[in-house]
């Protein structure tokens, strides 16, 4: 029989774990900051009581699990709000969507310089909005559709793990969309001007 994955016998305390995803506030703090920390830690707060008490054994959890756990909870808060006001964003239409990928799984490096950073900026933006919203549907479907409560979606996630470990392209392989992935963001953070 083989040993279980290392990483899930080493266990934290609920405390411990939302802990580390609290933000401290500091006197000098501009407000901004130190609104977005006082939210941040109720989220946290509430991912404690709504999640972490709930699967938890004796107080603790599998220190492997946290963050997964965390990216469960804030994609029930972000993704049906998400799924809501899609509408209220740009579109991504077909012939747009096509035309794209049709030409990021011909184009190389020369072609790109050719059309230039900004077009090929907003082509790929175009592909990563149909992505995300892909992924989002995905996810919205199989987890947190019909529910508000934290604990039903992580029952439903446990037969879904798959959802959460990469993104669910609607096209591509994961090795095609990587390479094509690795060539857009080098050209387009690729600095031209004199050499420093």
């Amino acid at each position: 029989m083989a040993s279980p994955d290392p990483s899930f016998q080493n266990l934290m305390s609920v405390n411990d774990a939302a802990a580390m995803f609290r933000r401290p506030s500091r006197k000098n703090d501009p407000p901004h900051t130190k609104a977005n920390h006082t939210q941040n830690n109720r989220v946290v707060n509430k991912w404690k009581r709504e999640l972490l008490e709930k699967v938890a054994v004796n107080g603790k959890i599998p220190a492997a699990t946290v963050t997964p756990l965390w990216n469960l909870y804030i994609g029930g808060l972000e993704i049906p709000s998400t799924i809501q006001n899609y509408d209220l964003t740009p579109t991504v239409e077909e012939k747009q969507l096509h035309y794209w990928r049709d030409y990021f799984e011909k184009a190389d490096l020369k072609d790109l310089w050719e059309l230039g950073k900004p077009m090929v900026g907003l082509g790929w933006a175009v592909i990563l909005k149909f992505i995300r919203f892909h992924d989002t549907t995905n996810k919205y479907k199989c987890i947190y559709e019909g529910s508000d409560d934290p604990y039903d979606w992580y029952s439903k996630s446990l037969a879904k793990r798959d959802l959460f470990l990469e993104t669910n392209l609607p096209f591509w392989t994961l090795e095609q969309f990587q390479d094509i992935f690795e060539m857009v963001t080098v050209f387009l953070g690729f600095q031209t001007g004199p050499q420093q």
